[in-house]
C-alpha cells in the first residue's frame, strides 16, 4: 500500500473521519510507518507529520514518520516496494516517483505494479515570479521568448563542486576565482560538515542535503581517496546522475573519471561533460554552463521514434 503526497495520507484521513465502514473493515495490525523520501522540512514532510498525528489517534497506534530521503525520493519508494503488504507501510510521494523512471535506469520498483493508491493528500502549486523592475513580461509566453534573447552568462548563478579530504585546495581556490569573474559564486559540497583533511577547505553543505538540481551546474573536484569512497556511496553517483539527466554543465576532474563511468556519464565538452584536466579546463566548462541547459544531451537520453 502506499500513498502520494497527493496520494495516500488525505485519503486515510478521509477514511478514518468520514468513512467509517472503511474505518470498521480495516485496521492496523502495528505501528504504521510512512515513509517520507526526502529529508525533513519539505513539503511531503510537512504535509505527513500533522496527518499522521491525527490517523494515530484515530486508530489508537503510533503513526511513525521516517524520512528516508536519497536518490531523488526512490530510495523511500524502494524501502516500501520491500515491506510486508499489510497496509501499515505508506509511502508519502509525490510526483518525483512518477518521472523517476526517466532519470533512473534502476529505481528498485515499478511505481504502477508495486503500489496502490490511496487518495490525495494535497496539490500543491508552482508559480514562476520576476521582478518587474527588471524584467518587463506579463505571461509565460513573453517570459521564454525574452530568455532566449538573452545573453548566455553566468551571472547571478550558483555552482556547486563536491570535494572530499584532500581535495586539490589550488584547484579548488582558481574554479572559485574563475567563477567570481564571471559574476557566479562556488559553493562547496562535501559528504560531511567541517573543515576537511589535507586541504582546510571547509564545505558549505553536506551532500545529503545538497542535491546537484538545486545548482546550475555542478563540478566534481574529490581526492583520489576521496573518489575511492565516494564511488560506493549511492547519494553520490545519483548526485552526478541527476545532473546529468536535468542536463547541466558537469566538470569533472581525473579522479571523478570513476564516479562519472559508475552514473553511466561520458566525457564530451560538446554535451558539457568537460574534463578540469584536459584541454581547456576551467575555460572549457564555463562556456558550458554559460548555456545553462545542454539541450543536444536531451536528444541523445530520448531519441525521437
Amino acid at each position: 500500500m502506499t500513498v502520494s503526497r497527493r496520494a495516500t495520507l488525505g485519503g486515510l484521513i478521509a477514511a478514518g473521519v468520514a468513512g467509517a465502514a472503511h474505518a470498521q473493515d480495516w485496521r492496523p495490525a502495528r505501528t504504521m510507518n510512512w515513509i517520507v523520501p526526502f529529508p525533513p522540512g519539505g513539503s511531503n514532510d510537512t504535509f505527513a507529520r500533522p496527518v499522521a498525528a491525527h490517523v494515530g489517534a484515530r486508530f489508537g497506534r503510533p503513526v511513525v514518520v521516517e524520512n528516508r530521503g536519497g536518490a531523488g525520493g526512490t530510495l523511500g519508494g524502494m524501502i516500501v516496494a520491500r515491506a510486508r503488504p499489510d497496509g501499515c507501510t505508506l509511502l508519502v510521494a509525490n510526483t518525483a516517483q512518477t518521472f523517476a523512471p526517466v532519470v533512473y535506469a534502476e529505481q528498485g520498483f515499478d511505481l504502477l505494479r508495486d503500489f496502490a493508491p490511496v487518495s490525495n493528500l494535497a496539490r500543491v502549486p508552482v508559480g514562476l515570479v520576476v521582478n518587474p523592475a527588471r524584467l518587463d513580461v506579463k505571461d509565460l509566453a513573453a517570459f521564454l521568448a525574452a530568455a532566449r534573447k538573452a545573453p548566455d552568462t553566468i551571472k547571478g548563478r550558483t555552482i556547486a563542486a563536491l570535494i572530499t579530504d584532500g581535495s586539490d585546495a589550488t584547484a579548488v581556490s582558481k574554479l572559485r576565482q574563475a567563477l567570481k569573474k564571471e559574476g557566479a559564486q562556488l559553493k562547496l559540497v562535501a559528504p560531511k560538515i567541517g573543515k576537511l583533511k589535507g586541504n582546510g577547505l571547509v564545505p558549505d553543505m553536506q551532500l545529503d542535503g545538497a542535491p546537484s538540481v538545486l545548482f546550475d551546474a555542478v563540478v566534481a573536484l574529490p581526492s583520489e581517496e576521496g573518489a575511492e569512497a565516494l564511488i560506493d556511496i549511492a547519494g553520490a553517483i545519483d548526485w552526478l546522475r541527476d545532473a546529468d539527466a536535468h542536463l547541466k554543465a558537469i566538470g569533472f576532474n581525473a579522479a571523478a573519471e570513476a564516479m562519472l563511468e559508475k552514473a553511466g556519464i561520458s566525457s564530451d565538452p560538446e554535451l558539457g561533460i568537460v574534463s578540469l584536466d584536459g584541454g581547456g579546463g576551467v575555460e572549457a566548462f564555463i562556456a558550458a554552463a554559460r548555456k545553462h541547459k545542454i539541450w543536444e544531451r536531451e536528444k541523445l537520453m530520448h531519441p525521437p521514434r
